[in-house]
């Protein structure tokens, strides 16, 4: 949900908690596609920037706490999102080979 939030001569349009999460988003999006690493340098240094602006100095344990087991949650659905993808199609590739191996018989057949 996109907030408009003033801070001090500055509007950010994100709540701390959105921004801290497309922060580790892209943080795995650069590690899991390097090619495009530079893009995300530059999201990345953005975020950054607004997050300091919240945090005005101060950093909090939880806080930290809370990044790395976001951190870990967004890893594991890319990763879980990566091989559903791969199944899926493995599973087109089978359904391919059965539709051939299924149309050979029917030739063979007349």
């Amino acid at each position: 949900m996109i907030k408009n939030i003033k801070l001090k001569n500055s509007v950010i349009a994100y709540d701390p908690g959105e921004l801290i999460d497309k922060l580790t988003i892209l943080q795995i999006k650069e590690i899991k596609l390097p090619k495009s690493k530079a893009n995300f340098n530059e999201g990345i240094k953005k975020i950054i920037k607004d997050i300091n602006k919240y945090l005005n100095g101060n950093i909090d344990i939880k806080l930290i706490n809370y990044v790395i087991i976001l951190s870990q949650i967004n890893l594991y659905i890319w990763n879980l999102r990566e091989q559903i993808y791969k199944e899926s199609k493995m599973d087109k590739k089978k359904l391919n080979l059965v539709t051939i191996k299924s149309k050979k018989k029917k030739k063979k057949k007349y």
